[in-house]
């Protein structure tokens, strides 16, 4: 009786209730017992305890089955440990080389309330590859928080920069009544030219969560490749070379007012200007030139593409002295109009 509360209604019912526990304790029979019932509408609160039986109880929402009432079915409890599960909420294609690439959102979900514990942190690490331009937000409109809350830096970000590639989180105060479900969002990275494949978080510190979550897939800005490559000969000029397609990943992916740059290997040069054409898109470019005593040909973005565009390099002559070592002669793509961020990377200038 001492967990019931009549908060309206037919007060005396509390004192007339019978509570019988059934069915190796799976069942609850509330009756009155005086066989009278109530005299008035009435509104009975109830708190009731539960004891999970660890062997065989699944982790969960605990469901009641309720006979004589509507809903029949009640949510009462959620059993299991404490947890933090780590899950995608969306992905976004981001470019190699380019500053500014915005990263998909994720979400930490509790297993329990309180899974994430205050005055702790929780730690967001980018691999190698990758570096924190503008660091993740709480998504608060799409996050469930139930009395979770995050410090806050000069009263805006919850995520402070660590270090290029790590940000980090203090939880102010835990989850009460039911567990929280936090969809982190908006941040944005760079990634190494010569980087392509999945980008994964790792999630870490100390207030419980803990694991990977991809965020992103990297694409090069431009696809590269090769038709019709020749045999060369060494301390020959003028030797005829394959041709290359260049296609960008998508719209806009070449900066305007930067250089496409072609650069051969020590010992090889062009013996003369090769043919740049726009074969697909609208993609502008200016007159291609030689720099660099001929090892590098290049040639003026004009204008951004509105659509993916495709550029066929033709006409490619060559020259080698005679100190080039016999095997394949690669060709280094690259320029500031393929490559923005080399100082955040030094030495991966070149995206193939």
């Amino acid at each position: 009786k001492e967990y019931a509360t009549v908060v309206w209604g037919d007060e005396a019912l509390k004192e007339r209730l019978e509570f019988e526990v059934k069915n190796d304790a799976r069942d609850l029979k509330i009756s009155d017992k005086s066989e009278q019932g109530t005299k008035e509408a009435t509104f009975l609160k109830l708190q009731l305890y539960v004891l999970p039986i660890e062997t065989e109880a699944e982790a969960g929402d605990v469901k009641v089955s309720v006979s004589g009432a509507s809903p029949s079915e009640l949510v009462v409890a959620r059993y299991g440990d404490y947890g933090v599960n780590v899950k995608s909420v969306s992905t976004e294609t981001v470019l190699a080389g380019k500053p500014n690439q915005k990263i998909g959102k994720f979400a930490l979900e509790e297993v329990i309330p309180g899974s994430l514990v205050k005055d702790r942190t929780i730690v967001l690490t980018l691999p190698d590859q990758a570096k924190w331009v503008e660091v993740p937000k709480i998504d608060e409109d799409n996050s469930k928080l139930h009395g979770l809350q995050f410090s806050k830096i000069n009263d805006k970000e919850f995520f402070a920069k660590i270090n290029d590639q790590t940000v980090r989180a203090k939880v102010d105060a835990q989850s009460v009544t039911d567990p929280a479900y936090v969809v982190i969002k908006g941040g944005k990275i760079t990634v190494a030219a010569d980087f392509s494949g999945d980008i994964e978080l790792a999630i870490s510190g100390s207030a419980g969560a803990s694991g990977k979550v991809k965020v992103a897939e990297v694409k090069a800005p431009v696809s590269v490749s090769v038709s019709g490559a020749t045999q060369v000969i060494i301390g020959e000029q003028n030797q005829a070379a394959g041709e290359l397609t260049l296609t960008e990943a998508k719209k806009g992916a070449l900066k305007r007012g930067e250089y496409i740059e072609l650069k051969l290997p020590a010992g090889v040069t062009f013996a003369s200007v090769p043919t740049f054409a726009v074969t697909e898109g609208n993609l502008n470019l200016s007159t291609a030139e030689l720099v660099y005593d001929d090892s590098v040909a290049r040639v003026k973005v004009e204008a951004s593409s509105t659509v993916p565009s495709t550029i066929k390099v033709s006409n490619i002559k060559l020259t080698l002295t005679r100190n080039v070592p016999e095997g394949d002669i690669q060709l280094k793509v690259g320029g500031r109009a393929v490559v923005e961020n080399s100082a955040d990377f030094p030495g991966k200038d070149f995206v193939a």
